[in-house]
């Protein structure tokens, strides 16, 4: 680019302000000036580094034999400031700010910008904002009343008179705030100024597929990829890092490859003030806040059981784009899960939440690529003809020597994260050890009210999934309450007094004052049953019905998730108990003769699980229910580490009868018809079938009638049992 060319461009873009002088009035302290537009050049040469301060008329420095002695601009109470450096024969425009030198205007301007971006440091001095100086857009009504404020000093009136003057008057700023103002009531914007819609400390809107919620809007700057620019808009909502409570920060990346007008309403992320049905979402997410609320505690460090149905995924995600759709990750899942944040982030250490502090501290921008399409203001990396070469030339310079790297300056719009020195006043992660805490920092720090705070309650929560035995993020408006089913321990064929038992046994052992303990501490506090007896005669559902009863979540360890290597078996094995410790869970371990059956010396890899087993059991200090169809072949040192030993007698033909009952009874959803009498109920616990066959041979039969457009009947259960019989007659059963 040409000085000539470069001449004609900059007006252009940022007009000249004329210079305000003093109002006739004596100042005692200072007699201040108004606006200095100026030009800081830096150059370095063999003779060393040079710092020329030129009027904004002069527009490019002369060569150095006409470099007169750089001018003064501290009397000047505001100075728009454009910083170029030169390195041998290449110019770089670094950045563009505006600096409130006058010490009564940064006073005043602190008052009334009481919410910024993090990218702006108010309390240093001379106050300087960088372009395209959001918080003098954000706050121009402001600055035009305090420049008509008769109770404000005089010199602070004429000061805020040139800050406003600059709004209105400059090329840049007038430019934004006319295509501001013509679209913004519209419910548009246009995309190189799509921050004015994204107030600093606002709440926004955030809609990804299944994933709603809002966030308080921190900053909006550059990100730069090798093939496009992207507006970042960086948000606080709620979440945990396995012991505090505190805000997180989630990232947006919104693609701007043409400048143009869009609709607000189609943006992925929205002012909560232009969201359609804002009412009806507020009400949402309020009542979402007193869900987690519920479900986790106020410190987020509880738990609860849950029932969900619908989609999940293996991960949280804290960073989206325009692009991004979070359907194809996810998984459908319908059981019983357990709502716990802090023992997700124990099992996931390697993940942990970061929390952020609170604070408006300079920002550190990170570097970007230019292109052609960016947003209004911003500063690009531009070099321009090696000062005194010709424009007309065509002797192009010799570059090779030059070490100058753009990257070194700072672009003021960067996607940045923010570690300047902290604020006096700085509230940490750690003060806020509760909703309570953290609801009070935030209101007076963003200065939201508490009704907003409880908006950033978070779409997404882990849970552990009881079926699957995997760890999800759910979305955390459609979880429910369990409904226990505290009649089926009722329903159990067992005899009355080991009904008794058991039950009294499981809630007892709750009651941590009343453990009898081992010589050695914590030694043998868990509580360990064994249900032996034929397949089908009720002791899985003996478990499931105790858990049931005592409305706590079962917890069905499966041979698949038990590893055959020992080092994998100890640290899965410590994983579930906790768990199952944690939650006050009943465990089950089903056939559990296959992992704990007798040692032998032909065997080292079978022993050595089953002493890992011996040694966890040891140490267990939960509820465990192991059964088996072949107690003989337990290890006989199991016998000695089991509490309770329940058998489970061949069903009699009223315990039969019973269970169909039951079943019949269970299912009132299922049409019947009239044929189910007390004799049908006798006639059907004459087959000699264990209550698993019973179960299968109705859910047959529904299966059967309901092929048959007709309502279940014992005639069709007889169809089923007498096939089931003859097999069973068959396989000489």
């Amino acid at each position: 680019m040409s000085v000539a060319e470069y001449e004609k461009a900059v007006p252009g873009i940022f007009s000249r302000l004329e210079e305000k002088e003093n109002a006739p009035q004596q100042v005692a302290s200072r007699v201040w000036k108004g606006l200095a537009d100026i030009i800081e050049y830096h150059s370095e040469t063999l003779a060393g580094k040079k710092t020329e301060i030129i009027p904004i008329d002069r527009l490019i420095p002369k060569h150095k034999n006409h470099i007169r002695k750089a001018p003064k601009y501290d009397d000047y109470a505001v100075v728009l400031r454009r910083t170029w450096v030169q390195q041998l024969q290449t110019a770089v425009l670094a950045r563009i700010e505006l600096e409130i030198q006058s010490e009564e205007l940064c006073q005043a301007f602190r008052k009334i910008a009481t919410n910024t971006y993090e990218g702006t440091d108010l309390d240093s001095f001379p106050i300087k904002i960088n372009c395209p100086f959001s918080e003098l857009f954000f706050y121009r009504d402001e600055i035009k009343a305090l420049a008509k404020d008769d109770q404000a000093k005089e010199d602070v009136r004429r000061h805020a008179q040139v800050l406003y003057d600059f709004v209105t008057d400059n090329g840049l700023m007038s430019s934004i705030l006319f295509d501001h103002e013509k679209y913004y009531n519209k419910g548009q914007v246009v995309s190189d100024i799509l921050w004015t819609i994204y107030p600093p400390n606002s709440i926004l809107v955030v809609k990804v597929g299944m994933i709603e919620e809002c966030w308080i809007c921190r900053n909006v700057s550059i990100r730069h990829t090798q093939t496009s620019v992207y507006w970042n808009i960086d948000g606080f909502r709620l979440g945990y890092d396995g012991s505090s409570v505190g805000m997180v920060r989630q990232i947006f990346s919104i693609p701007m490859t043409t400048v143009g007008v869009c609709k607000i309403s189609d943006l992925p992320i929205i002012p909560l003030e232009k969201y359609e049905g804002r009412e009806a979402l507020k009400n949402k997410l309020t009542d979402r806040a007193t869900k987690v609320q519920q479900m986790i505690g106020d410190n987020f460090s509880s738990f609860s059981s849950k029932e969900y149905t619908g989609s999940a995924w293996p991960q949280e995600y804290s960073t989206y784009t325009a692009e991004f759709n979070p359907q194809p990750n996810a998984k459908q899942i319908d059981e019983r899960v357990v709502v716990d944040f802090k023992a997700y982030l124990g099992e996931h250490s390697a993940r942990p939440g970061s929390l952020e502090t609170f604070n408006k501290n300079p920002a550190q921008n990170s570097r970007g690529t230019r292109r052609k399409a960016r947003p209004r203001g911003t500063v690009e990396k531009i070099g321009i003809e090696p000062i005194g070469t010709d424009s007309g030339s065509n002797d192009k310079p010799d570059n090779k020597g030059i070490f100058f790297d753009p990257e070194d300056y700072e672009d003021p719009l960067a996607s940045q994260r923010f570690t300047g020195s902290v604020e006096a006043e700085e509230r940490s992660a750690s003060d806020t050890g509760c909703i309570s805490d953290l609801s009070k920092a935030a209101t007076e720090t963003f200065h939201i009210s508490e009704e907003s705070f409880k908006l950033l309650f978070p779409a997404l929560i882990p849970a552990f999934g009881l079926r699957n035995k995997k760890w999800w993020w759910l979305v955390t408006d459609d979880l429910r309450d369990v409904k226990w089913n505290t009649a089926a321990f009722k329903t159990l064929q067992l005899e009355p007094n080991t009904k008794d038992l058991v039950q009294s046994l499981v809630r007892g052992h709750k009651h941590k004052s009343m453990v009898f303990d081992d010589v050695m501490s914590g030694k043998g506090q868990g509580l360990i049953f064994l249900l032996h007896g034929k397949p089908g005669l009720g002791k899985t559902l003996t478990a499931e019905s105790v858990a049931e009863d005592l409305n706590r979540p079962l917890y069905s360890i499966s041979g698949g998730e038990l590893s055959t290597n020992v080092t994998a078996l100890e640290r899965r094995l410590n994983e579930i108990f906790d768990l199952a410790k944690r939650w006050d869970a009943v465990s089950l371990l089903d056939e559990a003769d296959v992992l704990l059956c007798k040692r032998n010396s032909a065997e080292m890899d079978r022993n050595a699980i089953v002493a890992v087993f011996l040694r966890k059991l040891e140490y267990f200090q939960g509820v465990l229910i192991l059964t088996t169809n072949r107690k003989d072949d337990f290890d006989d040192a199991f016998k000695s580490r089991i509490h309770v030993t329940i058998s489970f007698p061949e069903l009699s033909a009223d315990s039969r009868s019973k269970i169909w009952k039951g079943l019949i009874e269970a299912n009132r959803a299922v049409k019947t018809d009239e044929s189910w009498t007390d004799e049908a109920f006798r006639k059907l616990g004459t087959y000699d079938l264990n209550g698993r066959i019973i179960k299968n041979i109705l859910r047959t039969a529904v299966a059967y009638a309901n092929a048959k457009n007709e309502p279940l009947g014992v005639r069709h259960v007889d169809v089923i049992a007498e096939t089931e019989l003859a097999q069973h007659s068959e396989d000489g059963k």
